[in-house]
């Protein structure tokens, strides 16, 4: 008995295991092959906050140093047709249907002027495969002066795709398109409606406004930004006179339209130096604005704890906040109708980009905007922005601000090692067997010897400058340095022992 029991159950088990099995290949056999895997490759837009402060801008550089590979990443997943060269690419969830999709930012060679487009990448299920589903032509024609972003703009929580650049006419233009969610497409539409396409001889700034807490919580929608065009005021003797003009979102039309303009008057300061700075090209702009500049808060007062250095022998913009300093490498610039446009890359973190548009306000003011572009969310107000002052203890050749003094040739030693300095403005460091090399730079400020040394070992260019006093070397020739730093209102000392150097 027990054995026919145990037969039974070995037959029943057997079959149930056939059928099991006869079900899971007729759902293999059914189901498309890319069921199990997911239905389109996975493009992570990584979201940059530009912070308010050191440490926020410290906390951004290290999350943009750990998305370095997300720059690598950034290919078409198209093939261009011949003549179309990327600039640069975005991904993002365009359309609100759960999955990523990417705008590829491009030139074409083959056409005249050499037009900057957007096209539209997403994923076709009959094909199985990523396609182009339109194009647009922007206003931009300058590849080195584009920004690529999204913003919802018109405040429906949907992103709008912004692109800004220079024209052949050395203009500022914006080009917007809102890329419509699939319940609000018709038959007739390409997926897209092209909000904005804007052009001004100065600046174009997307005016971002506070929005309510519904619209943060994604309760309601929130009201639209408005965009405002400077440009010189035609009409003015002044150059520095403009012509602010605004444009609105029309929910009927779904453009920006003109909403009102604006006359805003420049300093009063003489015209036929601003004509000949204006007109002197980009190399006359960069003598200009060579040296340190002073941040001025809304009130017009100084702001202490922020300032820039355009050093253009060495092709660097530097930034000071507080007690940080950022070091951007000068690419290339371009001069507008305002002022100057320059293009920089971080020297020690290769994705972190800045585009800087210099406009000039008066022979000792100028107005900067600064475009965060590492390849991610971008904010537009970036902590830069504002006007600039020129500072008095500037170290500008040729305005007073600094007197070169001869370089030193003397060989020296120190708890920082044997150190040698040559004519040619070198130095040589032999600390613990290792050897150490850069640049130095000897000048004299108001009463006070400073030199200043550039490491070139170190990859971020690192400047630490002391002051010189003679009176306290402990031999005739030798040296003490005191550790300093420069500001607006002159030197900062560091409470750190001096370093004494004797001569060998």
């Amino acid at each position: 008995m027990a054995h026919k029991l145990k037969t039974r159950l070995f037959k029943t088990v057997t079959l149930v295991s056939f059928f099991v099995t006869l079900a899971c290949i007729v759902v293999l056999i059914v189901l498309p092959r890319d069921f199990w895997s997911p239905k389109r490759k996975e493009w992570k837009q990584s979201r940059l906050i530009v912070p308010q402060s050191a440490e926020g801008l410290r906390a951004a550089a290290a999350d943009a140093t750990e998305r370095m590979d997300y720059a690598s990443a950034a290919l078409p997943l198209i093939t261009l047709e011949d003549g179309e060269i990327q600039i640069t690419a975005i991904s993002e969830d365009f359309d609100a249907d759960g999955a990523d999709e990417q705008v590829i930012a491009y030139r074409n060679l083959l056409e005249k002027d050499n037009p900057i487009y957007l096209t539209f990448i997403d994923y076709d299920e009959r094909s199985r495969s990523y396609i182009r589903l339109w194009s647009v032509k922007t206003a931009a024609s300058r590849p080195g002066t584009v920004t690529l972003f999204t913003a919802d703009l018109i405040g429906n929580h949907h992103p709008c795709v912004v692109l800004t650049g220079m024209n052949q006419n050395d203009e500022q233009t914006l080009t917007a398109c809102r890329i419509l969610p699939a319940d609000e497409r018709t038959g007739g539409e390409p997926g897209y409606r092209l909000i904005a396409r804007l052009t001004a001889d100065g600046s174009l700034i997307i005016q971002e406004t506070e929005r309510s807490q519904a619209y943060q919580m994604g309760f309601a929608q929130g009201a639209s930004f408005n965009i405002t065009a400077r440009g010189r005021d035609p009409y003015s003797a002044n150059n520095l006179d403009q012509i602010e003009t605004t444009y609105s979102y029309d929910p009927i039309e779904g453009v920006y339209e003109r909403s009102g303009s604006q006359r805003i008057a420049g300093a009063q300061i003489e015209a036929n130096k601003l004509r000949e700075l204006l007109n002197g090209g980009k190399q006359e702009f960069e003598r200009f604005v060579d040296g340190l500049w002073y941040h001025v808060n809304a009130e017009g007062t100084i702001d202490n704890e922020r300032y820039l250095y355009f050093d253009t022998a060495n092709r660097e913009v530097s930034f000071y906040s507080e007690d940080t300093q950022q070091v951007y490498g000068w690419q290339s610039s371009w001069a507008t109708r305002s002022g100057l446009f320059i293009s920089s890359q971080n020297i020690s973190v290769t994705t972190l980009n800045r585009k800087i548009d210099i406009e000039l306000e008066s022979l000792d003011s100028i107005r900067v905007r600064v475009s965060e572009d590492v390849r991610m969310r971008i904010i537009m107000n970036a902590p830069w922005d504002g006007s600039y002052r020129r500072a008095k203890t500037a170290r500008n050749a040729g305005r007073g601000g600094i007197i070169v003094l001869p370089a030193i040739d003397a060989a020296y030693t120190s708890p920082l090692g044997k150190m040698v300095l040559s004519r040619d403005g070198e130095y040589q460091l032999e600390l613990n067997g290792a050897e150490h090399s850069g640049k130095y730079a000897f000048y004299k400020v108001g009463e006070n010897e400073i030199l200043e040394f550039v490491s070139l070992n170190d990859p971020k260019r690192k400047r630490t400058t002391y002051r010189v006093d003679r009176a306290r070397g402990e031999s005739p020739g030798a040296l003490a340095l005191a550790r300093i730093r420069l500001g607006i209102n002159g030197i900062y000392e560091f409470r750190e022992p001096p370093v004494l150097l004797q001569g060998s």
